[in-house]
């Protein structure tokens, strides 16, 4: 996955210079996803209860119950950390009061990572003003580093993860939004998860 990601931004560089800046920054953190490895969770999977789960219209998972690494994710989170807080940025203060409660408390980013998981927008902007850090640029470094524990967990699960439509607004693996639409060139309208990266075909009507 970090080497496709890495593989696609340089593509986006050639293609737009001008966004040149903001996608190399973003290139140094998919950098830092080559150097964790995921464990594998323990997955329980019932076929006739996915099937229920699927008739019913419920995904596959929760967010909240997602079984991903959160200490493979955790460990990433605070690499991250530690290399903006180096950089010249406008928020460098409040990066290093993070990176200080990531070595000072080895929950935090655990509790963290679940927060973001629960979609707890009101405990993810309290703990954001705790540390001085924009609550948005919190999310998306949690988020980021929980991708690759989360396309893990998806790609052990491509052969479970059925094929057919799936005619709601939510992914039919972890239930979250999808960040963006696209059409094929089936003229078929799928989404994209804006968690785990799963795509679905979707009604162009809808």
């Amino acid at each position: 996955m970090p080497e496709n990601l890495l593989a696609h931004i340089d593509r986006l560089i050639q293609q737009r210079p001008v966004c040149k800046d903001a996608l190399e920054s973003f290139r140094e953190l998919a950098g830092l996803m080559k150097e964790v490895q995921p464990e594998p969770q323990d997955i329980k999977f019932e076929d006739r209860l996915n099937d229920m789960k699927k008739d019913e219209g419920f995904p596959i998972f929760s967010r909240e119950d997602l079984p991903v690494d959160l200490h493979a994710s955790s460990e990433l989170f605070a690499k991250f950390i530690a290399h903006l807080s180096n950089t010249e940025r406008d928020d460098r203060d409040g990066l290093k009061k993070v990176l200080e409660k990531t070595k000072s408390d080895s929950g935090w980013t655990e509790n963290l990572l679940k927060t973001l998981l629960r979609k707890d927008a009101k405990a993810l902007y309290k703990t954001g003003k705790e540390i001085d850090l924009d609550p948005a640029t919190l999310s998306f470094l949690a988020q980021v580093a929980l991708r690759p524990s989360v396309y893990a967990l998806r790609e052990a699960l491509s052969d479970r993860i059925d094929k057919e439509p799936w005619n709601y607004g939510y992914c039919p693996v972890c239930g979250s939004e999808p960040d963006m639409a696209y059409f094929a060139k089936t003229g078929k309208r799928y989404l994209h998860c804006e968690l785990c990266g799963q795509e679905w075909s979707y009604s162009r009507l809808k």
